[in-house]
């Protein structure tokens, strides 16, 4: 990347981090939700308790059927830092997080797409690229290529940014599960493929980090090994068998995980268990509605009430 294009990057950074945060700001005056929020947060007697005695609760063993202990932390030194400021738990520092944490994870977005984008462009066009001089007074200077990825990465980072989809999870204090999940998982994908099919030891081990905090954060993080190879396979092509190598130990922790996670959320704890066929046909609903949403963001809530009963009765 040229000085110049790094100055633009930096400029889009800047723009899209500002977009993400100036688009939320009403939220940061907004109160608890109480779906989730009261058990998980501000009514957590874990989190009014001894900071060391919690944190230790939180890694040790699921709460409320559920391991997601690097959330469970971030909101454990949020909820001291309210407390100590106005002697409660109060709304307006998770608020402020969801939304910083969509910003940063907007600002991620716009580098993986750059990164895909130029992965996905023919060679010959990178070589038509237009060129600026390195030094405008000299003419004859070697002339540096202008990334074609720039606009249409920054259109998309944009969108993400801004779609009113995205507000289910910012807008709920339990949401930032989904963030912290989000945002991890956006920064391991990205990682994995910047520095090349062969980035070395430092760069698996970063990426490997990120893997690991996206599934403590949320369950369904699981899946994004799968996710790494089927990017690879449809967009940068890098040799299949070497990339499933580096993978191997992240699928080892999601299987670890899948397990144990289910044996945490037994079939008990449903209605309804949904017998083994009707199980694709629910996921594809799910798909189906979300895709929707994107397209068309009205009727957004928290909840859909969208249960295999509903699906199939």
């Amino acid at each position: 990347m040229n000085p110049s294009e790094k100055r633009r990057v930096g400029y889009a950074l800047t723009g899209i981090a500002l977009l993400a945060l100036l688009s939320r700001l009403p939220i940061l005056w907004a109160g608890f939700i109480t779906v989730d929020d009261p058990s998980n947060i501000y009514d957590n007697a874990f989190n009014k308790g001894p900071f060391f005695d919690a944190l230790w609760r939180y890694w040790s063993e699921p709460y409320y059927k559920l391991y997601i202990p690097f959330t469970y932390s971030a909101w454990l030194v949020i909820a001291k830092i309210t407390a100590a400021a106005s002697g409660e738990i109060r709304p307006f520092l998770f608020h402020f997080f969801n939304v910083a944490l969509h910003a940063s994870s907007s600002m991620v977005v716009f580098m993986s797409l750059r990164s895909m984008l130029d992965a996905l462009e023919p060679a010959s066009n990178k070589n038509k690229r237009p060129s600026k001089p390195k030094n405008p007074a000299d003419p004859g200077a070697a002339s540096e290529p202008v990334s074609g990825t720039f606009w249409p990465a920054l259109a998309g980072a944009a969108l993400f940014a801004l779609h009113p989809l995205q507000s289910e999870a910012i807008y709920w204090a339990t949401g930032a599960r989904d963030l912290l999940a989000a945002h991890f998982a956006l920064s391991a994908l990205y990682h994995f493929f910047r520095k090349g099919p062969q980035p070395g030891l430092k760069i698996d081990l970063l990426v490997f980090a990120f893997f690991l905090l996206a599934v403590f954060s949320k369950p369904s993080a699981i899946v994004l090994p799968a996710v790494v190879y089927a990017v690879n396979l449809l967009v940068y092509r890098y040799q299949p068998e070497r990339v499933l190598k580096r993978l191997l130990p992240w699928f080892a922790v999601s299987a670890v995980l899948a397990i144990a996670q289910k044996k945490m959320q037994f079939d008990d704890l449903i209605d309804t268990v949904a017998p083994i066929w009707e199980r694709p046909v629910i996921a594809l609903d799910a798909l189906g509605h979300y895709v929707a949403r994107i397209l068309v963001p009205w009727n957004l809530a928290l909840d859909y009430t969208r249960t295999p009963l509903r699906i199939f009765h």
